[in-house]
């Protein structure tokens, strides 16, 4: 495994507060000069790190996603039932919603610069998805009589309605409608017996 080369302090400093920025004001409303200001270190030092904003914008992300996939592969690795299992990622998602904007949410899914990673996040989650159903399918704990590539699909389609400003606009705010579209997905309108989740 390749060893990430440790980060100056700067480096680190300048990394924390673009990453306080972005998550509360979106990435297009930031500049370099603010995160420069706030981290009390100068332009030139800055670009001696990052490029452009887009490029500290694409790190902050790769840390994020980078901490949230170790604990999702804790979640997945459990020896746990699929509801509980279901449950984490769920809460999850919202935790991590619970720490951005409206404005960072848009932006992840819109800003240019982003699209490549969060294509390639986007690819992996749905992979990591796939063998969790797989593997609650083999055991009998969600439904054998509906195929994978249904379930996949209709799993795209999750990241689909989450950009739809038609529905998003009925919910107060991002988290909220996150939850309730993730319980729905799983659970649909039946919902699921409380008493088979683990404690």
């Amino acid at each position: 495994m390749e060893q990430k080369q440790a980060r100056s302090p700067k480096e680190t400093q300048l990394m924390a507060t673009a990453e306080e920025l972005f998550l509360r004001c979106g990435i297009r409303r930031v500049t370099v000069e603010e995160i420069c200001r706030k981290a009390h270190v100068s332009k030139m030092t800055y670009y001696k790190y990052f490029s452009s904003k887009a490029d500290i914008a694409v790190k902050v992300l790769e840390k994020i996603c980078s901490e949230m996939s170790e604990i999702k592969w804790g979640i997945l690795r459990a020896d746990k039932p699929f509801t509980w299992k279901a449950e984490q990622l769920i809460e999850l998602e919202v935790d991590l919603a619970k720490r951005m904007s409206e404005d960072f949410l848009y932006d992840y899914f819109n800003y240019p610069e982003l699209k490549p990673l969060v294509t390639k996040i986007m690819k992996q989650g749905y992979s990591d998805l796939e063998e969790l159903y797989r593997e609650a399918q083999r055991k009998g704990e969600i439904r054998q009589d509906i195929s994978l590539k249904l379930i996949m699909y209709m799993t795209r389609q999750l990241y689909v309605i989450m950009q739809d400003e038609a529905i998003l606009s009925e919910y107060d705010n991002m988290r909220d409608f996150t939850r309730e579209l993730a319980r729905f997905y799983f659970y649909g309108l039946l919902g699921h017996n409380d008493d088979e989740k683990d404690a």
